[in-house]
């Protein structure tokens, strides 16, 4: 007892003891922050999730029951006509050449294998387009003054000079 009573109080290890799961793991799961705002059902109804969520895939499409594909080979027959072997000038190629398709080869097929937006080539460079000269429907007479803006200095004003019929004088 007299041992005891004379040792310090004191911890001689002062950092924190992981003693039991709380400790160890952090702060118990009630105390722990939201990390999303919304529930996942309604995140899932926005942009861009949504957006990316209905916008089929090739795939996706190709897989539906529906999905014809008229080029597709209907038998292994159909399959090694579309090949892109020609047995005149290609004769004595490999045996596996014999079944490549043209989609492989990277031969003009009409098929669209990607969602990738084909980029046309403008005619023009942006930077520097072509001239377009505009030219009249129709040629207007120069004396003919009828439709003309009403000013002080028009042609029937006689260069500001003139006055109208009931002897006011033209305004701009």
């Amino acid at each position: 007892m007299i041992a005891s009573s004379l040792m310090s109080s004191r911890d001689p290890y002062p950092f924190e003891k992981f003693q039991n799961d709380d400790n160890f793991r952090g702060k118990p799961a009630g105390t722990m922050p939201r990390v999303y705002k919304e529930a996942t059902h309604l995140d899932q109804q926005k942009d861009p999730w949504n957006r990316l969520n209905m916008t089929p895939t090739l795939q996706s499409v190709r897989r539906r029951v529906n999905h014809f594909d008229p080029l597709a080979p209907n038998d292994a027959l159909d399959f090694e006509l579309k090949t892109s072997y020609d047995q005149h000038a290609d004769l004595f190629q490999p045996s596996n050449y014999s079944v490549l398709q043209r989609e492989t080869l990277n031969l003009p097929h009409g098929r669209v294998l990607k969602n990738r937006e084909v980029l046309s080539k403008l005619p023009y460079d942006p930077m520097y387009p072509p001239l377009r000269v505009a030219e009249q429907e129709r040629r207007l007479d120069p004396n003919n003054v009828k439709g003309a803006i009403v000013g002080v200095h028009t042609e029937i004003t006689n260069p500001g000079y003139s006055r109208k019929t009931d002897g006011g004088i033209f305004t701009a």
